[in-house]
């Protein structure tokens, strides 16, 4: 498990009521609920780069690569850099 670490922002008073709110009614701890919204928006946002990336680089097509293995590569040096 990663080392948890403090982190501050500031949000919106609105937000701020639907978050607690939200977790409250579903025993959610705020923090918990607030990592994983974040990790899965920079998912979203890379899997959106690397399409963006493949459709530039269309009319390379005959020297192209199998999309699935190019996210397993990408997988393999995302884990090389943070080892």
């Amino acid at each position: 498990m990663a080392k948890k670490v403090p982190y501050a922002l500031k949000i919106s008073e609105e937000a701020r009521d639907r978050l607690k709110s939200f977790c409250a009614e579903r025993g959610i701890m705020q923090a918990y609920l607030v990592e994983q919204a974040v990790v899965e928006k920079l998912d979203r946002e890379e899997l959106l780069e690397d399409a963006l990336e493949f459709k530039r680089w269309k009319h390379q097509e005959p020297h192209k690569i199998d999309f699935e293995a190019y996210l397993k590569e990408r997988g393999k040096a995302k884990r090389a850099k943070a080892s």
